[in-house]
């Protein structure tokens, strides 16, 4: 399971790659600080990515195996 307590999303987005096998990219310095709390069991990375937005707003976009977020 993935558990993020207060974690920045620039440590949760390693996490993410890993668990997810993509490579998670920033546009900008400040959705890099966002915080979240949260814990994912069997979701997948569009609903995590999801559920995150339903805290802090931001973007995020494919391409390819490569996600950017934005604010």
């Amino acid at each position: 399971k993935l558990a993020f307590d207060d974690d920045p999303f620039e440590d949760i987005a390693p996490q993410l790659a890993r668990w997810y096998d993509v490579e998670i990219s920033f546009e900008g310095e400040e959705v890099k600080r966002y915080h979240f709390i949260a814990t994912f069991k069997k979701e997948k990375l569009e609903q995590v990515l999801n559920i995150l937005k339903t805290s802090k707003a931001f973007k995020y976009r494919y391409d390819g195996k490569r996600i950017v977020i934005s604010k």
